[in-house]
């Protein structure tokens, strides 16, 4: 699990920003959170500034790990960066039928319409199909 909390250095956008996440296995399985462990001071997103830098701690670790997500991938598109894998990970949450509350909570946001922003529509046709059956129909209107 991650946790992500404001710190001397960095504050968060709003109350639903501070949260725990929870870590994908697969993630666990390559080795992540020993590579976290690894980490000075704790923090993912810490990395030494230039002077008269953002002082936004994580500007310029995500630049960096945007770049090294796109060589890793082949991906040559420069407006591939590394926030675009907050939006895949929305959209996959979305398509493996999570509840919209969980997502909410994984991704920290405060309201449903900024979650909605976050993935590409509704939900995957095989979803909502099985969303229906799952109803305990008691009545249907005559066919006629």
């Amino acid at each position: 699990m991650v946790e992500i909390q404001p710190t001397v250095d960095r504050r968060l956008k709003n109350d639903a920003s501070a949260r725990v996440v929870p870590l994908p296995a697969a993630l666990v399985a390559e080795g992540f959170t020993g590579w976290v462990e690894e980490m000075p001071n704790g923090l993912l997103f810490e990395e030494p500034r230039p002077p008269g830098a953002d002082p936004r701690l994580s500007h310029y670790a995500s630049i960096r790990l945007g770049r090294i997500l796109r060589e890793r991938a082949g991906i040559e598109d420069p407006t591939a960066v590394f926030h675009s894998c907050r939006h895949f990970a929305a959209q996959q949450l979305v398509d493996g039928g999570a509840e919209q509350r969980a997502i909410e909570q994984i991704l920290g946001h405060a309201s449903k319409t900024m979650t909605a922003r976050y993935s590409r529509g509704g939900m995957p046709l095989a979803l909502l199909a099985a969303a229906m059956q799952k109803r305990a129909w008691g009545w249907v209107p005559p066919v006629e």
